[in-house]
């Protein structure tokens, strides 16, 4: 394995491939009339394709990431990251010699250290399969500390009532009005959560001295909220992830939910990334969640309400901050409705994956927790959910389980599933994070200190401005 990681090393530095490279792909070339169905038993060719995608993976470390601080990029790293941002339009992919529709190139976080797939045959690159997902990688180059981050979990709006849902127009079409309805949410306002978290991130500098990143729930902000957190964002120096909701422009169309993701680099506050999320799957209310929210009065619980959001092009977006941090978000149903965007999301591996929930507490024994460990088993990712407390509050607790205050939930490879709970007078949660360095081996051998290493959680502390 020495002799793979030199080649690809060489490979790098010179921009030719290698020998033994070419070598390979004569021999694969040389079966090009085999069925692909045979390749498996054809096992020089299936040995020349393990080592050229091994020596391909070894040349491309690093790809798509900030460089590190003191560390000037080579020549390939400033083409990797010009031709991620060429494919910004259509969806991102690190490949220039094969068609977009057919596979994607991406840069790659973790692999996975459990079965054996072929997103266990790479460290840096990792294979994208046609799917009806489209995949984008942003960079921002951060002050995010080498060792960590803290984030502050806003869960706005902190009061919900069965008020803020109603019954939406249903759309021209052939719905069964008798046994299905449309439902909308008004989603949180604007000055208060920016004010809000302006004191809680004073307060939070006072208790840990600095704050990376503010997270708000899905669905806490309306568009005018969105503006004035960007504004703070952008005054404080850190990044926001905040899910947003949008009312329809007239009575017959539909409302639009999204995540937001904003940050500024720290060399200009007028220079900044920013990009929206749609969610992918839409939130039904059954009779079950409609009498555990008390929204009977609001919503026919003999009918089965689809959330009124629109369904667009579905896209997941990737953040790398720093040259080590990369993270992900989906919004509620993404994280439990996992086809078709899991897949995508285990072979990035990103660090971090932040799902913003509209949801109930977030103990241990619900939805989230299930599936916040599958992507922390496979390829390594840790998870964050958050609710807001106003739903927290609102959901009526299963006979025989105690109400919870838990607005969060943390689960990473090492350290388990803990419950974030907001204490009684609090208004918001500051998590500290360690980035914990670890090694991981691919199929073929080939041992790696892993880039970003895992994010563990090593602090709560509740916040009271």
């Amino acid at each position: 394995m020495d002799e793979i990681v030199q080649t690809g090393r060489s490979w790098r530095k010179v921009r030719s491939p290698p020998s033994s490279v070419l070598a390979s792909w004569q021999a694969i070339f040389a079966a090009r009339s085999e069925a692909v169905v045979q390749i498996g038993v054809l096992a020089a060719v299936w040995q020349a394709l393990v080592e050229v995608a091994a020596a391909a993976d070894e040349a491309c470390e690093g790809a798509g990431r900030p460089a590190p601080k003191g560390r000037m990029r080579d020549e390939l790293a400033d083409e990797l990251v010009l031709q991620l941002l060429t494919t910004q339009k259509s969806g991102t992919t690190l490949c220039r010699g094969v068609d977009e529709s057919l596979v994607r190139v991406l840069p790659k976080s973790h692999t996975p250290q459990c079965g054996a797939t072929l997103r266990s045959l790479t460290h840096h690159l990792a294979l994208i399969h046609h799917s009806d997902v489209i995949p984008f990688w942003h960079s921002v180059p951060s002050a995010v500390p080498r060792h960590g981050l803290n984030l502050l979990l806003m869960p706005f709006p902190m009061d919900v009532r069965p008020s803020s849902f109603s019954p939406a127009p249903a759309p021209p079409g052939n719905m069964d009005e008798t046994r299905f309805g449309l439902f909308e949410y008004r989603a949180g306002g604007g000055g208060p959560a920016a004010g809000e978290a302006q004191r809680c991130i004073e307060r939070a500098r006072e208790m840990v001295g600095q704050v990376d990143g503010l997270v708000f729930p899905e669905l806490a902000l309306d568009e005018r909220g969105r503006s004035d957190v960007e504004h703070l964002a952008r005054k404080e120096g850190v990044f926001v992830i905040a899910g947003v909701g949008r009312r329809p422009v007239d009575g017959t169309s539909l409302g639009e939910n999204l995540v937001y993701f904003y940050a500024t680099t720290p060399q200009a506050r007028d220079v900044a990334v920013a990009f929206e999320q749609h969610k992918h799957h839409r939130w039904r209310l059954d009779r079950g969640q409609i009498v555990q929210y008390g929204l009977g009065g609001r919503l026919d619980p003999a009918r089965s309400w689809w959330e009124a959001t629109r369904l667009g092009r579905r896209e997941l977006k990737f953040v790398t901050i720093h040259d080590w941090f990369t993270l992900c978000t989906l919004v509620c149903e993404d994280l439990a409705r996992q086809d078709p965007v899991a897949q995508l999301v285990r072979s990035v591996g990103p660090n971090l994956v932040v799902a913003l929930l509209m949801d109930g507490p977030q103990t241990a024994a619900r939805w989230s927790a299930r599936y916040a460990t599958v992507l922390a088993d496979d390829p390594g990712c840790s998870v964050l959910t958050l609710t807001c407390a106003g739903m927290m509050e609102l959901a009526r607790p299963v006979a025989g389980v105690a109400r919870s205050r838990a607005v969060a939930l943390w689960k990473d490879p090492s350290g388990g599933t803990t419950e974030i709970e907001l204490p009684v007078g609090s208004r918001a949660v500051l998590l500290s994070l360690a980035r914990e360095r670890d090694e991981e081996w691919t199929s073929d051998g080939r041992r790696h200190i892993t880039e970003g290493g895992r994010l563990v959680l090593v602090g709560v502390h509740a916040v009271t401005p």
